[in-house]
């Protein structure tokens, strides 16, 4: 993200730089000349040849097109400035779908730039209008695009899977044990000690010892002997919902389900699958309100 700013901010300057009063390029011919420019290309071309090394001869030729009406193009200042901001947009465009998924409309894009460029003035309650625009749309690009993941996640034969594997293991274990409750939320869990005292609220710091298991009993994370302290609201909606259900010195077992927990798309970098129930043995050591 670090990255896509810095190449936004660089846009920028570009910009502010292509209206500043022209300086006068030299151009001519003479041997010294020649040879700088011809080593310089030299350098580039090298460089370029190296990283560009897999592409085809069809693809050197594209390049080496688009290169050249580049540097040919008939401009002064002002064009080149122009062809400057043109290359770091494009970087940033690409720098957009590496980095967030985003894909650009290069040619919506050129356009509102056209739009706003061309205005009569343009000042910096303008500028962070736009800005302001830019980046209310880039938030529902991302929460759209995060929903459609979502919701194809929640349709994989794995996330299926793990959750009828939930539903079986959660009747097996009603049908063994009547003390087992389940929320209005779908949470369910046994409390083994309900503590004493006042229970925590969702913004309740708190002091817990615990243990994640899978459903087949295999450890993901645990506390340990000295208790973890963190806020409830930064934790998953079950871990939350389940340690609210008893006061200090309590002990229980949350079984959490997969849409309280990671929901459809888990946690692959912690070994958590799609839709995957967890287990969390808990003692709630201390309240920090």
């Amino acid at each position: 993200m670090k990255k896509i700013i810095f190449g936004l901010a660089a846009v920028a300057m570009l910009a502010m730089g292509s209206c500043s009063k022209e300086q006068t390029a030299t151009t001519g011919s003479n041997p010294l000349t020649d040879t700088i420019s011809t080593t310089f290309g030299q350098y580039v071309g090298a460089n370029l040849a190296m990283q560009c090394a897999d592409f085809t001869p069809e693809q050197k030729v594209e390049f080496l097109r688009a290169l050249q009406s580049t540097l040919t193009t008939p401009s002064g200042e002002a064009a080149e400035r122009g062809t400057m901001v043109g290359a770091q947009m494009l970087q940033t465009v690409q720098q957009f779908a590496s980095h967030d998924q985003i894909e650009i409309n290069r040619t919506a894009m050129l356009d509102g730039f056209k739009e706003v460029f061309n205005m009569d003035s343009v000042d910096y309650t303008t500028v962070m209008k736009y800005s302001n625009d830019f980046q209310t749309a880039r938030q529902s690009y991302l929460e759209q695009a995060q929903q459609a993941r979502a919701a194809e996640a929640a349709g994989s034969p794995e996330a299926i899977q793990n959750g009828r594997i939930a539903a079986d293991y959660i009747n097996n274990l009603k049908a063994q044990d009547s003390s087992v409750q389940t929320s209005t939320s779908g949470l369910v869990f046994k409390i083994e000690n309900p503590g004493q005292g006042e229970k925590p609220n969702a913004n309740s710091t708190v002091a817990v010892k615990y243990t994640g298991r899978h459903l087949n009993g295999e450890s993901f994370d645990a506390s340990g002997d000295t208790p973890a302290t963190f806020n409830l609201n930064g934790v998953v909606p079950g871990f939350r919902e389940g340690l609210m259900q008893i006061a200090k010195g309590g002990k229980a077992t949350l079984y959490i389900p997969g849409n309280l927990a990671y929901g459809p798309e888990g946690m692959p970098q912690a070994g958590i699958g799609p839709n995957e129930m967890l287990v969390f043995d808990v003692e709630l050591v201390d309240i920090n309100e």
